[in-house]
């Protein structure tokens, strides 16, 4: 016979769960006693609690170890050898799963994308214009098609831009130079065989900033290029202009 600890009760040792710790061999309170006092809702939450806390805690140890081992370029190349692999045979898995993340989590996901951007500007835009240079008979059959298909946002864009253009133009702009300056893009194009198109370098209709509609911010540069950029403007254009 054993007494609980808990309930005060004197039961049969069949009663209580076996305790290698204990000097009889046996748990201190009974298996009923046990029971309820792992079965409360105070007990279940602080058990998650401390699963949570346990989950995090070794999360934070492997993402440790994968960084120290991602600095070995060996392991890096093999570890995105086998994600492709992975990916490869499990594609539409892992983009449900994209997707539904995605979905579940907007802010997030946006805010990611942000800090990805700003953090990987050179290497995105450098992949983009290689996409850009294989794919440029694909890309430009799929905005011929897009055109074809939406006249009327196509004619509303450039209603539009020529709006902008109009009210950007101030009355002391040089129209000869201006004239010029889209003549020079002209004469690149047939002296290169590349087209040039000539390009607002602040943007007449930028998020963070707009420029007049002038020969000091007109350039000529390679069409890809201009379409890459959109009317996108990043602060250190200016520096890089500067060091240039």
């Amino acid at each position: 016979m054993k007494k609980c600890n808990k309930c005060l009760q004197v039961e049969s040792k069949d009663l209580f769960y076996k305790r290698k710790d204990q000097k009889d061999g046996f748990a201190t309170i009974c298996k009923q006693c046990d029971k309820d006092q792992h079965s409360s809702p105070e007990a279940r939450e602080r058990k998650n609690k401390a699963r949570r806390e346990k989950h995090k805690e070794n999360s934070e140890v492997r993402n440790s170890k994968r960084r120290e081992q991602y600095k070995n370029p060996d392991v890096k190349a093999k570890i995105k050898e086998e994600h492709a692999k992975y990916y490869a045979n499990n594609k539409d898995h892992v983009i449900q799963k994209s997707k539904k993340y995605a979905e579940n989590n907007p802010d997030k996901r946006k805010q990611y994308s942000k800090k990805h951007k700003n953090n990987n500007r050179e290497s995105i835009s450098e992949r983009q214009r290689i996409y850009h240079q294989a794919n440029s008979a694909k890309i430009n059959a799929r905005i011929r098609i897009w055109k074809s298909e939406n006249i009327h946002l196509v004619n509303a864009s450039h209603a539009q831009r020529r709006a902008s253009k109009l009210q950007a133009t101030p009355s002391w702009a040089n129209q000869l130079a201006i004239k010029e300056i889209y003549k020079l893009a002209e004469l690149k194009t047939k002296e290169t065989g590349i087209p040039h198109h000539v390009d607002h370098y602040y943007p007449l209709r930028g998020k963070l900033v707009s420029g007049l509609h002038n020969e000091f911010n007109l350039q000529v540069i390679p069409a890809s290029e201009n379409l890459r950029k959109s009317n996108k403007y990043h602060p250190d254009q200016d520096t890089n202009t500067k060091a240039a």
